[in-house]
Protein backbone atom coordinates (compact mmCIF):
# COMPACT_ATOMS: atom_id res chain seq x y z
CA UNK A 1 0.00 0.00 0.00
CA UNK A 2 1.51 3.65 -0.52
CA UNK A 3 1.43 5.62 2.51
CA UNK A 4 -0.76 8.37 3.29
CA UNK A 5 1.83 10.80 3.70
CA UNK A 6 3.07 9.66 0.51
CA UNK A 7 -0.06 10.40 -1.33
CA UNK A 8 -0.09 13.68 0.23
CA UNK A 9 2.99 14.79 -1.35
CA UNK A 10 2.01 13.16 -4.47
CA UNK A 11 -0.65 15.53 -4.56
CA UNK A 12 1.16 18.76 -3.37
CA UNK A 13 3.37 18.32 -6.14
CA UNK A 14 1.44 17.77 -8.67
CA UNK A 15 -0.03 20.66 -10.92
CA UNK A 16 -3.53 20.30 -11.68
CA UNK A 17 -3.90 23.02 -14.27
CA UNK A 18 -0.84 21.22 -16.03
CA UNK A 19 -2.30 17.63 -15.99
CA UNK A 20 -5.78 18.31 -16.98
CA UNK A 21 -4.24 20.24 -20.08
CA UNK A 22 -3.14 17.42 -21.68
CA UNK A 23 -6.92 16.86 -22.09
CA UNK A 24 -8.74 19.95 -21.73
CA UNK A 25 -8.05 23.21 -23.23
CA UNK A 26 -8.03 25.70 -20.53
CA UNK A 27 -7.82 29.47 -20.66
CA UNK A 28 -7.75 31.43 -17.33
CA UNK A 29 -10.63 33.21 -15.88
CA UNK A 30 -9.69 34.97 -12.90
CA UNK A 31 -7.80 33.09 -10.25
CA UNK A 32 -9.31 30.26 -12.14
CA UNK A 33 -9.03 28.04 -15.66
CA UNK A 34 -12.11 27.41 -17.49
CA UNK A 35 -12.97 25.15 -20.68
CA UNK A 36 -15.11 22.48 -22.18
CA UNK A 37 -15.78 20.01 -20.05
CA UNK A 38 -14.25 16.32 -20.85
CA UNK A 39 -17.21 14.70 -18.90
CA UNK A 40 -20.32 15.73 -20.96
CA UNK A 41 -21.11 17.16 -24.23
CA UNK A 42 -21.21 21.19 -24.34
CA UNK A 43 -20.66 24.05 -26.07
CA UNK A 44 -19.94 26.62 -23.45
CA UNK A 45 -17.21 26.20 -20.73
CA UNK A 46 -18.66 25.38 -17.75
CA UNK A 47 -15.76 23.49 -16.16
CA UNK A 48 -13.60 24.86 -13.99
CA UNK A 49 -10.24 24.48 -12.40
CA UNK A 50 -8.35 26.02 -9.09
CA UNK A 51 -4.96 26.12 -8.97
CA UNK A 52 -5.12 26.73 -5.42
CA UNK A 53 -7.46 24.41 -4.27
CA UNK A 54 -5.98 22.04 -6.66
CA UNK A 55 -9.51 21.36 -7.53
CA UNK A 56 -11.57 20.58 -10.65
CA UNK A 57 -15.49 21.34 -10.84
CA UNK A 58 -18.28 21.10 -13.30
CA UNK A 59 -20.94 22.99 -12.93
CA UNK A 60 -23.22 21.31 -15.89
CA UNK A 61 -22.64 17.76 -14.74
CA UNK A 62 -21.60 17.86 -10.96
CA UNK A 63 -18.41 16.13 -11.26
CA UNK A 64 -15.50 17.19 -9.31
CA UNK A 65 -12.46 16.27 -7.14
CA UNK A 66 -8.81 16.69 -6.66
CA UNK A 67 -6.21 16.02 -9.51
CA UNK A 68 -6.37 12.00 -8.72
CA UNK A 69 -10.21 11.65 -9.25
CA UNK A 70 -9.57 13.22 -12.46
CA UNK A 71 -7.80 10.07 -14.18
CA UNK A 72 -9.59 7.63 -12.62
CA UNK A 73 -12.61 8.91 -13.85
CA UNK A 74 -11.28 10.32 -16.94
CA UNK A 75 -8.84 7.35 -17.96
CA UNK A 76 -10.17 4.72 -15.89
CA UNK A 77 -7.76 3.96 -13.24
CA UNK A 78 -8.21 2.71 -10.23
CA UNK A 79 -6.97 4.96 -7.02
CA UNK A 80 -3.36 3.57 -6.99
CA UNK A 81 -2.93 3.51 -10.34
CA UNK A 82 -3.66 7.58 -10.38
CA UNK A 83 -1.69 8.26 -7.77
CA UNK A 84 1.48 5.99 -9.68
CA UNK A 85 0.64 7.61 -12.61
CA UNK A 86 1.19 11.36 -11.07
CA UNK A 87 4.15 10.09 -9.38
CA UNK A 88 5.95 8.67 -12.38
CA UNK A 89 5.44 12.18 -14.20
CA UNK A 90 6.88 14.23 -11.39
CA UNK A 91 9.64 11.50 -10.77
CA UNK A 92 8.52 10.64 -7.44
CA UNK A 93 9.56 7.52 -6.00
CA UNK A 94 6.95 5.18 -4.52
CA UNK A 95 8.82 2.91 -1.53
CA UNK A 96 7.27 -1.01 -2.23
CA UNK A 97 7.49 -3.85 0.02
CA UNK A 98 9.66 -6.20 -2.22
CA UNK A 99 6.84 -8.97 -1.35
CA UNK A 100 3.46 -7.05 -2.26
CA UNK A 101 1.51 -8.58 -4.87
CA UNK A 102 1.81 -4.78 -6.87
CA UNK A 103 5.63 -5.16 -6.79
CA UNK A 104 5.96 -8.88 -7.68
CA UNK A 105 3.15 -8.12 -10.37
CA UNK A 106 5.77 -5.31 -11.99
CA UNK A 107 8.00 -7.98 -13.49
CA UNK A 108 5.38 -9.52 -15.07
CA UNK A 109 4.19 -6.49 -16.59
CA UNK A 110 7.36 -5.55 -18.26
CA UNK A 111 7.68 -8.41 -19.99
CA UNK A 112 4.34 -8.46 -21.57
CA UNK A 113 5.38 -4.87 -22.77
CA UNK A 114 8.79 -6.50 -24.35
CA UNK A 115 7.21 -9.16 -25.59
CA UNK A 116 4.36 -7.25 -27.21
CA UNK A 117 7.03 -4.62 -28.66
CA UNK A 118 8.90 -7.74 -30.29
CA UNK A 119 5.92 -9.27 -31.87
CA UNK A 120 4.78 -5.91 -33.28
CA UNK A 121 8.26 -4.98 -34.85
CA UNK A 122 8.03 -8.60 -36.51
CA UNK A 123 4.77 -7.72 -38.00
CA UNK A 124 6.17 -4.97 -39.43
CA UNK A 125 9.26 -6.54 -40.65
CA UNK A 126 9.92 -6.35 -44.35
CA UNK A 127 9.96 -10.16 -44.95
CA UNK A 128 9.40 -11.92 -41.63
CA UNK A 129 6.15 -9.90 -41.12
CA UNK A 130 5.10 -9.85 -44.62
CA UNK A 131 2.47 -12.77 -44.44
CA UNK A 132 1.00 -11.68 -41.70
CA UNK A 133 0.63 -7.83 -43.34
CA UNK A 134 -1.12 -9.25 -46.38
CA UNK A 135 -4.15 -11.04 -44.32
CA UNK A 136 -4.39 -7.60 -42.56
CA UNK A 137 -5.08 -5.95 -45.53
CA UNK A 138 -7.77 -8.80 -47.03
CA UNK A 139 -9.46 -8.33 -43.63
CA UNK A 140 -9.40 -4.75 -44.43
CA UNK A 141 -7.74 -3.85 -41.40
CA UNK A 142 -5.51 -0.90 -41.65
CA UNK A 143 -2.12 -0.15 -40.83
CA UNK A 144 -3.11 2.93 -38.44
CA UNK A 145 -5.41 0.27 -36.69
CA UNK A 146 -2.72 -2.50 -36.26
CA UNK A 147 -0.51 0.42 -34.96
CA UNK A 148 -3.13 1.34 -32.23
CA UNK A 149 -3.73 -2.01 -31.00
CA UNK A 150 -0.34 -3.05 -31.04
CA UNK A 151 -1.02 -6.42 -33.26
CA UNK A 152 1.58 -8.37 -34.11
CA UNK A 153 3.31 -11.48 -35.20
CA UNK A 154 4.84 -14.41 -33.92
CA UNK A 155 7.45 -16.61 -36.20
CA UNK A 156 6.54 -19.92 -37.56
CA UNK A 157 9.95 -20.98 -36.21
CA UNK A 158 9.65 -18.89 -32.87
CA UNK A 159 10.05 -15.80 -31.94
CA UNK A 160 13.09 -15.99 -30.50
CA UNK A 161 11.75 -15.01 -26.62
CA UNK A 162 14.43 -16.56 -24.50
CA UNK A 163 16.57 -14.89 -26.26
CA UNK A 164 15.07 -11.63 -26.04
CA UNK A 165 14.43 -11.78 -22.49
CA UNK A 166 17.61 -12.78 -21.49
CA UNK A 167 19.15 -10.19 -23.48
CA UNK A 168 16.95 -7.57 -21.86
CA UNK A 169 18.10 -9.60 -18.25
CA UNK A 170 14.89 -10.20 -17.21
CA UNK A 171 13.52 -13.81 -16.02
CA UNK A 172 12.33 -16.38 -18.35
CA UNK A 173 10.50 -17.51 -15.20
CA UNK A 174 8.15 -14.71 -15.55
CA UNK A 175 7.52 -15.76 -19.61
CA UNK A 176 6.41 -18.91 -18.23
CA UNK A 177 3.94 -17.42 -15.36
CA UNK A 178 2.74 -15.83 -17.94
CA UNK A 179 1.86 -18.50 -20.51
CA UNK A 180 4.24 -16.76 -23.24
CA UNK A 181 6.31 -20.13 -22.77
CA UNK A 182 6.08 -23.89 -21.97
CA UNK A 183 8.10 -26.45 -20.23
CA UNK A 184 7.66 -29.80 -20.24
CA UNK A 185 10.28 -32.42 -18.29
CA UNK A 186 13.39 -32.79 -19.86
CA UNK A 187 13.03 -30.54 -22.22
CA UNK A 188 14.00 -27.10 -23.51
CA UNK A 189 11.14 -24.14 -23.24
CA UNK A 190 9.39 -23.69 -26.26
CA UNK A 191 6.91 -20.58 -27.36
CA UNK A 192 3.33 -20.72 -26.72
CA UNK A 193 2.76 -19.39 -30.02
CA UNK A 194 3.97 -19.65 -33.34
CA UNK A 195 2.97 -18.70 -37.25
CA UNK A 196 0.07 -17.05 -35.16
CA UNK A 197 -0.95 -12.94 -35.63
CA UNK A 198 -0.85 -11.50 -32.01
CA UNK A 199 -3.50 -9.46 -30.34
CA UNK A 200 -2.27 -7.85 -26.75
CA UNK A 201 -4.82 -7.84 -24.42
CA UNK A 202 -4.74 -4.69 -21.94
CA UNK A 203 -6.36 -3.85 -19.24
CA UNK A 204 -8.36 -0.52 -18.08
CA UNK A 205 -4.94 1.53 -17.51
CA UNK A 206 -3.45 0.46 -20.79
CA UNK A 207 -1.31 -1.95 -19.81
CA UNK A 208 -0.41 -5.58 -21.78
CA UNK A 209 -1.86 -8.36 -19.23
CA UNK A 210 -2.69 -11.22 -21.75
CA UNK A 211 -2.15 -12.16 -25.59
CA UNK A 212 -4.51 -14.17 -28.27
CA UNK A 213 -3.01 -15.33 -31.43
CA UNK A 214 -4.85 -16.27 -34.94
CA UNK A 215 -3.80 -18.75 -37.09
CA UNK A 216 -3.13 -18.04 -41.05
CA UNK A 217 -4.03 -21.04 -42.62
CA UNK A 218 -6.12 -23.56 -41.89
CA UNK A 219 -4.28 -25.06 -38.58
CA UNK A 220 -5.61 -25.27 -35.46
CA UNK A 221 -6.90 -24.22 -32.75
CA UNK A 222 -7.73 -21.36 -34.95
CA UNK A 223 -7.54 -18.90 -31.93
CA UNK A 224 -5.30 -19.59 -29.13
CA UNK A 225 -5.23 -17.07 -25.83
CA UNK A 226 -2.94 -17.12 -22.98
CA UNK A 227 -3.81 -19.35 -19.44
CA UNK A 228 -5.24 -17.21 -16.79
CA UNK A 229 -1.98 -15.59 -14.72
CA UNK A 230 -1.65 -13.01 -12.24
CA UNK A 231 -2.11 -10.26 -14.67
CA UNK A 232 -4.89 -11.92 -16.91
CA UNK A 233 -8.66 -13.72 -16.03
CA UNK A 234 -10.56 -14.09 -18.80
CA UNK A 235 -14.45 -13.86 -17.24
CA UNK A 236 -13.16 -9.84 -15.75
CA UNK A 237 -11.49 -8.96 -19.54
CA UNK A 238 -13.09 -7.02 -22.33
CA UNK A 239 -10.61 -6.98 -25.43
CA UNK A 240 -10.34 -3.48 -26.61
CA UNK A 241 -11.69 -1.61 -23.60
CA UNK A 242 -8.84 0.48 -23.30
CA UNK A 243 -8.90 1.63 -26.87
CA UNK A 244 -12.52 2.47 -26.99
CA UNK A 245 -12.34 4.12 -23.87
CA UNK A 246 -12.82 7.82 -24.99
CA UNK A 247 -15.64 6.84 -27.07
CA UNK A 248 -17.15 5.36 -24.72
CA UNK A 249 -16.67 8.96 -22.54
CA UNK A 250 -18.16 10.60 -25.06
CA UNK A 251 -21.18 8.05 -25.63
CA UNK A 252 -21.74 8.86 -21.82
Amino acid sequence: MISQEKISEIRDRASIVEIISDYVALKKAGRNYIGLCPFHGEKTPSFTVSAEKGIFHCFGCQTGGNVFNFLMKHDHLSFPEAVERIAKRYGIVIPRDAHSPANANESLYRVNELVAAHYHRLLGHPSAGKRARDYLISRGITEESAERFLLGFALAGGSGLVRLLKNEKMAVHDAVRLGLLDERSGRALYEKFFARLMFPIFNAAGKVIAFGGRVLDGGVPKYLNCRETPLFHKGSTLYGLHQAKEAIRKAD
